[in-house]
């Protein structure tokens, strides 16, 4: 049935799910993908694979865990190592094989030694083409304020947002005019920092309004070290919640610009007459702490702030209008087979994530009772954990430091570390074993005989412990 449609997938990096007036957010001002979600089913419980931009965009294409595809960390910072390949089974080339017209525009972050071009897609306009934009026409552009944000001096029409948004409509009335089915994939990197919203944007959220997340004041009692070094060595350990509050509010105003951006696309669909014919997915790469623990963007944590993410997807004929799936779903994972069965294609067996059109049609799968996602660090050394997930209970292994469990039902915040109580002990040894078996299964390389007897035997350090 859906065969034949259009496929617009609209990706964004770093967009928290809390930062959005449809999942409630008091400040928010995101009015087309709240619109579009109101069209759409809503995925209420979608995880990343891993938040960190390389790895998250590598496991979409392939529907691999990133440590199956040994793609650990962004290919560009610290180290530089290997990233996936055009050999890898990527379900954009089944699409292209079907004879869709292929577009990208935007980021892309999958590999330095290839491009959008070498897996499936016909035309390419990259981030990189917008800077050049803006050096040749704004030789002189400068920005002071590094990480932490500040008013883009660029006019919004060619802010990246914009600029982008623009060719992608062009690429879509171009597409239209044929008489074959397209799939364009439009990438921002908004929300990530340094979020700087241009003028029509800056200003609109009072720094003042906003409350501190409830988990600013975290202490970081019985956490993992490198929580209390992050702060540090960012350099931003001595910021108080009056430092926040602005680049928080900065946060939000450049939000708002790309759901502007968003909102050209949605309504370039509905004028090419093509609303009833395009499916349309709209999700992000992870989270961003923001300020969240007093944290900065992502490393060495795996809070709900970073692995939590929104997601949609509206399919005429397959979805529902304002339906809300509260099944776990790891949307990097997931996407792949989904997208094949959604063209009608063959999903391969090596793949390690689930279909969504059953959740979404209200049937049970196996697993769905939990997620699991993974971190290793990166910018300050490797730091490795997993994390398994379910509605009420999370537990982080940490292999080198103290693990992490928290009851989300009475600290939603993640700020009371329960991994030494006894009452939990139970629920801590199954939630082990579960993330033991899942590790295995997908090929992870921590789960090995070395450590083994951390998860199967309980044989870890803890808080009390230390001396």
């Amino acid at each position: 049935m859906s065969k034949r449609q259009n496929l617009l997938f609209i990706m964004v990096d770093q967009l928290r799910y809390d930062s959005l007036g449809f999942t409630g957010c008091p400040v928010a001002s995101t009015p087309n993908i709240d619109w579009l979600a109101k069209q759409s089913t809503w995925f209420d419980h979608a995880f990343t694979s891993i938040p960190t931009c390389c790895p998250a965009r590598q496991s979409l294409l392939t529907g691999m865990r990133p440590e199956t595809l040994g793609c650990h960390w962004n290919y560009d910072i610290t180290l530089k190592i290997p990233s996936i390949t055009p050999r890898e089974f990527t379900w954009t080339q089944a699409l292209k094989n079907q004879g869709y017209q292929m577009r990208y525009v935007g980021k892309w972050h999958v590999s330095e030694e290839y491009t959008p071009l070498d897996f499936g897609y016909d035309r390419y306009i990259a981030e990189g083409d917008h800077t050049r934009y803006v050096h040749e026409k704004y030789p002189d552009l400068t920005y002071s304020n590094s990480f932490l944000g500040e008013v883009d001096p660029l006019p919004l029409e060619d802010t990246s947002t914009h600029y982008l948004a623009g060719i992608a409509a062009e690429f879509m009335e171009e597409m239209a005019a044929v008489n074959e089915p397209w799939h364009l994939r439009f990438d921002l990197s908004e929300p990530h920092l340094p979020c700087c919203p241009a003028a029509p944007y800056a200003g609109r959220v009072d720094p003042a309004f906003l409350q501190p997340w409830g988990s600013f004041y975290d202490d970081f009692r019985k956490k993992p070290y490198i929580q209390a070094q992050q702060p540090i060595s960012w350099e931003i350990d001595d910021m108080t919640w009056e430092d926040w509050a602005p680049v928080v509010a900065r946060y939000h105003e450049i939000t708002s610009q790309m759901d502007d951006a968003v909102g050209i696309l949605i309504k370039k669909v509905k004028e090419l007459g093509l609303w009833d014919n395009t499916t349309i997915i709209f999700t992000t790469d992870h989270g961003d702490m923001g300020g969240s623990h007093r944290m900065i963007d992502k490393h060495y944590v795996l809070y709900d702030d970073v692995t939590h993410v929104p997601m949609l997807i509206h399919s005429p004929g397959r979805t529902t209008s304002g339906q809300r799936v509260n099944g776990f779903t790891c949307h990097t994972l997931d996407l792949a087979p989904t997208m094949l069965e959604w063209m009608d294609s063959e999903v391969p067996s090596h793949l390690q994530g689930q279909s969504l059109w059953p959740l979404i049609a209200g049937q049970e799968q196996p697993g769905r009772d939990r997620v699991v996602s993974s971190g290793n660090g990166q910018q300050f050394g490797l730091f490795c954990s997993r994390m398994i997930r379910n509605q009420r209970y999370k537990y982080i292994w940490t292999l080198t430091d103290v693990d992490e469990f928290y009851d989300l039902e009475k600290d939603p915040w993640e700020m009371n570390n329960l991994i030494d109580e006894d009452e939990y002990a139970f629920v801590l040894s199954d939630m082990r074993r579960m993330l033991y078996e899942d590790l295995k299964a997908c090929g992870d390389p921590l789960a090995g005989p070395w450590t083994a007897c951390q998860l199967l035997d309980g044989k870890k350090l803890g808080p009390k412990d230390r001396k």
